[in-house]
């Protein structure tokens, strides 16, 4: 009696290795039109197996800086501020002019990772109160100041990343005089960019009178790490 139970055992569980070695492939119905008939015809067809994505595990740290650079200085270096000759505005010499903080300064900063086809946010926000004086009277006067940054990432290649942002910033300057109010501020920069890892862009800039403020972008692959 013991021998035949463990035969059956063993045939059962040869039928069960057997059922997932021939498992049927995963279908799908799709439905046509027999053209001489006009019938409703349905079919059952094997669905192609999905690929792994190589960069499934990935994250991808996106860096954005705001530089505020003086038109004057630029000039300096024989940029031309429209791109014309003869030469027009590059990462270096970008970078040149913030040796001097009266030329070039960093505005703000941030560095947002994200898994390979996810989406990352940041909201950065400050509130101060001024006071302003005008004769007997004395008010304070709320100003907020701050960064948001949305990112969705997807790789493209072991070298490229493809970024949708969304980068916007706000910050106000104090006058000297107390009955003027601070000036304010604000840039908002949104697109889609091709980034090569290690690589530095210009994603956007905005000019006035005597100053071009960029918007900078950098992304970086980060592999997973093996335990």
């Amino acid at each position: 009696m013991l021998r035949k139970k463990n035969i059956s055992f063993v045939l059962l569980l040869a039928v069960f290795c057997c059922s997932i070695v021939w498992a049927e492939p995963e279908m799908r119905t799709i439905t046509t039109r027999d053209p001489k008939t006009g019938e409703t015809i349905t079919h059952q067809v094997p669905v192609a197996p999905k690929e792994a994505d190589p960069y499934d595990n990935t994250s991808v740290l996106v860096e954005a800086f705001v530089v505020r650079v003086s038109t004057e200085a630029l000039a300096e270096l024989d940029v031309n501020s429209i791109g014309q000759s003869p030469e027009g505005i590059s990462i270096l010499k970008i970078l040149a002019c913030l040796d001097d903080p009266e030329k070039g300064k960093v505005v703000s900063g941030t560095k947002l990772a994200a898994r390979n086809g996810k989406h990352a946010s940041l909201n950065n926000t400050e509130r101060v109160y001024v006071k302003t004086e005008r004769g007997d009277s004395v008010n304070y006067t709320e100003f907020e100041s701050g960064k948001r940054f949305d990112v969705s990432v997807s790789i493209e290649t072991e070298t490229a990343v493809s970024a949708e942002y969304r980068y916007s910033e706000s910050s106000f300057d104090e006058t000297e005089d107390d009955e003027v109010p601070p000036t304010t501020l604000s840039n908002e920069w949104m697109g889609e960019v091709i980034l090569s890892t290690g690589k530095a862009i210009v994603a956007g800039a905005a000019q006035d009178d005597d100053t071009i403020t960029f918007l900078i972008l950098t992304a970086t692959i980060q592999e997973p790490e093996n335990d």
